[in-house]
């Protein structure tokens, strides 16, 4: 019962989502002679997919991470036994919320427990999102010179074509070709020309600007082999003027940051480059002339527009042994620890009620502010005033401050990404523009939304390591943020409750087993109302960020339509439009946090947060009032219910009063006169 139901609760989740997980790797494994793909086909679908099992892994991470958070506070709650032993030092602890504070105070047992935890949560962070990842088909292509007869069938001196490289070797005196390398062709002309007078419905004919739109990418999608038609043949000795067809490049031979520098004319790649708005600029003109050819429009070979969601293997194996982990670490917790620790304000006020700590006595009024201050001062009777705060003060600086750096942080990085997200896409691909976001999508991979000039590596283990932890880190940072942001409103929800003593008499809300009028707890000190849909806000950021920066894979066939595994590469894709919902999402977040903190507590009662000394100060009712099983109510004792003479001070013959919680009659104290 109580904590422990919680606490066992929260096991049953962690080894139910491990059971997922495991079942999860086991079916990717069997993918992995497929080269890991658990689909390959249409595109869309393959999107919808890898949209789907990304919500479905952010809302079990989000249900893992709740019941570690869970258990973690359990840990680090106080036995009554420490906070006497921290009171004893003049020093106070935490109750009702997670705190660094009492780490130092906590059995090594439960600190190693509470380490194991946390550390656990680190590589689920960094991995668990790139389980599962999609990838998309490049097509590396032959280039071809041709005229209209070549595609009627005219003839050609296939003895004056290069064969096992770009054989004409471009030796123009006004040109330096002598440093560029080339690739062999890998397709045969005279094939070509048979596919496009007998299967026409396998070639495209494409305007100039279409054809530059589609090739001047990094990565070609749905299109492969490229013929540019040309109304005249290339002025050369050794080519007669009556060849209808000729080829100078193949995209493997680019590169790789100028895999359509023929569109620039090639050679002036080593000096100027040729990105799309160059090649945009060309294209534009009208009279575009590539390599002395004047071209008049392109004919295109279509491809296959395939893409497929992937499984990696070795993520799957590191995410079930961290799971497991924190599946044993929470187990450990419900069978091993045996004290009672207070988990609630309820379960403190309960057990000083019972038992009063002397320590306190003395301080009824006294803030967190002021026993920081004035630990070991002597007791001051003080005056009681009706000012009522506001949630905000009840968090504390430092809470708001942790708060606001990871907010902070989190936002510009995601503004940064978006702007350099924007730019990429004006600069290289003209499309900014808020229509092309939209048509991008979200955590879709195509061959304009690829970080390909990070200086990343790009093959092997090292790049889907890289890229995991670039995709990767901003989910870390999330989680930071939804810590200290879970942490502000425990502490600002735990004094609104606390504040509700001075006006409404009610029992206490307890993690053991109840007695009386106690009430049971709720998701430990944050009611369901507010937890619910904080893990959901959690869940939401976590897939929206796993949507923004992504894990990509591009697999390539050469111009044959066979795979070539040295052209393949593994990056990160982005989505500016995630990043823009990311931001909205981050919006309603501060917007709720400081309308929240704007709100005014309930009259009466000092501001203690989650101090234990605050809290044991209010707990010295009188004898008739000290049944921690009734309805309970904060307010100035009546005189006639003093008994106890440590409880009656006279203070320059003004007679001190004295607040406590009680069981019996209490009075609003009066503002202006002293309690103590």
């Amino acid at each position: 019962e109580g904590w422990r139901f919680g606490a066992s609760l929260g096991a049953f989740t962690a080894y139910v989502v491990l059971l997922l997980n495991f079942g999860l790797t086991i079916w990717g494994a069997t993918k992995t002679k497929n080269g890991g793909h658990i689909f390959q086909g249409n595109c869309v679908t393959a999107q919808r997919l890898n949209t789907a099992i990304h919500l479905t892994i952010n809302v079990l991470s989000t249900l893992l991470l709740g019941a570690s958070n869970y258990a973690m506070q359990c840990l680090c709650a106080p036995t009554r036994s420490e906070i006497e032993a921290v009171h004893q030092k003049g020093r106070w602890m935490d109750i009702g919320v997670q705190s660094i504070r009492n780490l130092k105070s906590l059995h090594p047992f439960k600190l190693c427990l509470w380490i194991c935890l946390g550390i656990s949560s680190v590589p689920l962070h960094l991995f668990y999102n790139s389980m599962f990842y999609q990838s998309t088909l490049n097509h590396n292509y032959d280039l071809y010179f041709a005229s209209e007869d070549w595609l009627n069938g005219g003839w050609y001196a296939s003895n004056l074509l290069p064969s096992s490289h770009i054989g004409r070797e471009l030796t123009n005196t006004s040109r330096n070709y002598s440093e560029m390398t080339y690739a062999q062709y890998q397709t045969d002309p005279g094939s070509i020309q048979s596919t496009v007078m007998h299967n026409s419905s396998a070639f495209e004919r494409l305007d100039i600007q279409t054809c530059f739109d589609t090739y001047a990418m990094p990565y070609i999608v749905g299109y492969s082999n490229l013929i540019l038609l040309s109304d005249r043949a290339y002025e050369d000795k050794r080519i007669s003027e009556y060849d209808t067809i000729d080829r100078y490049c193949s995209s493997e031979s680019l590169y790789s940051s100028d895999r359509y520098g023929w569109m620039c004319d090639h050679w002036r790649v080593e000096t100027t480059g040729c990105d799309y708005g160059t090649a945009k600029t060309r294209a534009d003109t009208g009279n575009l002339t590539v390599y002395g050819f004047n071209i008049t429009g392109c004919v295109a070979q279509k491809a296959d527009e395939l893409c497929s969601v992937n499984f990696n293997l070795s993520i799957g194996i590191l995410v079930i042994i961290f799971n497991f982990g924190k599946a044993v670490c929470i187990t450990a917790i419900c069978i091993m620890t045996l004290d009672q620790p207070l988990l609630t304000i309820g379960d403190a006020i309960a057990s000083f009620m019972r038992t009063p700590d002397d320590r306190s006595k003395g301080y009824s009024l006294a803030s967190r502010k002021e026993f920081r201050q004035r630990q070991n001062a002597q007791v001051l009777p003080k005056q009681y005033s009706s000012h009522q705060p506001r949630r905000w003060e009840a968090a504390g600086r430092a809470s708001w401050l942790n708060f606001f750096c990871f907010y902070g942080i989190s936002i510009i990085t995601v503004l940064s990404l978006l702007a350099f997200a924007i730019y990429k896409l004006n600069k290289n691909y003209n499309q900014g523009s808020a229509r092309n976001l939209w048509d991008l999508g979200m955590g879709k991979v195509s061959s304009s939304n690829l970080i390909n000039d990070w200086a990343l590596p790009t093959t092997g283990t090292s790049a889907v390591l890289a890229s995991v932890l670039v995709a990767n880190t901003p989910q870390a940072l999330l989680s930071g943020l939804y810590l200290t942001l879970n942490n502000i409103v425990t502490r600002m929800l735990l004094a609104a409750e606390w504040a509700s003593f001075s006006t409404t008499r009610k029992g206490l809300r307890v993690s053991h087993v109840r007695h009386g009028a106690q009430r049971a707890k709720y998701f430990l000190q944050v009611p369901y109302r507010w937890s619910i849909p904080l893990m959901v806000l959690s869940a939401t950021l976590h897939w929206l960020v796993s949507e923004s920066v992504f894990l990509a894979s591009i697999d390539t066939l050469d111009p044959r339509g066979d795979p070539s595994e040295e052209d393949s590469v593994t990056t990160c894709g982005y989505s500016p439009l995630a990043m823009i919902f990311t931001i909205l999402v981050g919006a309603v977040v501060i917007i709720f946090a400081v309308f929240m903190g704007l709100r005014k507590l309930d009259l009466g009662m000092p501001v203690v947060g989650s101090c234990s000394l605050g809290i044991a100060a209010a707990c010295h009712p009188p004898k008739d009032g000290a049944d921690e099983d009734m309805p309970l109510m904060w307010g100035a004792v009546p005189d006639a219910l003093l008994t106890d003479p440590d409880q009656k001070i006279d203070v320059e013959d003004e007679e001190v009063g004295h607040c406590s919680f009680s069981s019996s009659t209490v009075d609003r104290p009066v503002d202006g006169k002293l309690y103590a």
